[in-house]
């Protein structure tokens, strides 16, 4: 055990970050909305982000790849793979990146136990991911969601990852219902729109919103809390063949792709689509 002065010297004091101003390393990451806001599929993106190294929504930077695990607690495995599959399996740009994917056979549930937490923490030392998620937080408590001691319990859980196994985080969560004020006009709380024991958007270092406009494709992010302080909103705009999110200023012609997006040049969509199975193959080969 080092005395201070040692520890502080060993290490720069600059945030280590897995994406540049967004996600940090070992970080404590909450994703919330109401229910069909597109949680899950904003979680999976980032998920895809790290594995492949593309810039989150195409523009924030990845620092660190590595593989990722994605613990669903909501949808079964035939509505895993007619929702996400398209994300997960066989994306239209990039290929197969479900090979850095660890998802448990089945839904999980109540992971505060201590059985299922065996089962997720023995994962964690298998694999290494760099990044996990868990979806949602109400399937991953077996107590009261509006009882501080029973959300702590799985709080505490996923902090373990943090600390021993240097994971970062991703609760994904509901937001709470609307309510009016004394002139009918909703209230927001910022942070604490989220369901149920309020403990979450006190833990996480980075929480972020995500909004859907109506029953449009037009979505937008909020960044509630993050290390680096404000940043702004984006306008996002849903892309139901890809199943991703773009930036609303990035949303090109029908006939653009998620290529031109990134502004990864003129290479043609085929010939990307190649080059990034390979990378795939060979990242999956340094994962086993």
């Amino acid at each position: 055990m080092p005395w201070l002065k040692e520890f502080m010297e060993a290490g720069s004091s600059d945030t280590d970050w897995l994406i540049q101003d967004v996600i940090p390393t070992d970080g404590a990451i909450e994703i919330y909305g109401q229910t069909g806001s597109r949680k899950t599929f904003l979680a999976v993106q980032l998920m895809v982000a790290v594995i492949t190294g593309l810039p989150f929504l195409g523009r924030y930077q990845v620092h660190k790849q590595g593989a990722a695990m994605f613990v669903q607690g909501e949808l079964t495995a035939s509505e895993v793979r007619s929702r996400l599959g398209v994300q997960l399996l066989h994306h239209p740009i990039l290929g197969d990146v479900g090979s850095g994917i660890w998802l448990p056979g089945g839904v999980w549930r109540q992971i505060d136990q201590p059985a299922k937490w065996a089962d997720v923490r023995a994962a964690a030392a298998e694999i290494k991911p760099i990044i996990a998620v868990f979806d949602p937080l109400r399937a991953m408590l077996s107590g009261n969601l509006n009882q501080p001691f029973d959300v702590e319990r799985v709080l505490a859980r996923l902090d373990e990852l943090r600390f021993n196994y240097g994971v970062t985080t991703v609760l994904v969560h509901h937001a709470r219902g609307t309510r009016l004020d004394a002139e009918g006009t909703p209230v927001n709380l910022g942070v604490e729109e989220t369901a149920g024991a309020k403990g979450v958007a006190w833990w996480a270092g980075t929480v972020i919103r995500l909004l859907r406009q109506g029953q449009t494709t037009k979505h937008k992010l909020v960044f509630e809390k993050t290390r680096t302080g404000d940043l702004p909103a984006i306008n996002l705009v849903w892309d139901d063949v890809v199943k991703e999110f773009r930036p609303e200023e990035a949303a090109l012609d029908e006939t653009a792709t998620a290529l031109h997006v990134l502004k990864l040049g003129p290479m043609l969509a085929a010939d990307w689509h190649e080059a990034m199975a390979r990378q795939l193959r060979k990242r999956s080969l340094e994962l086993k």
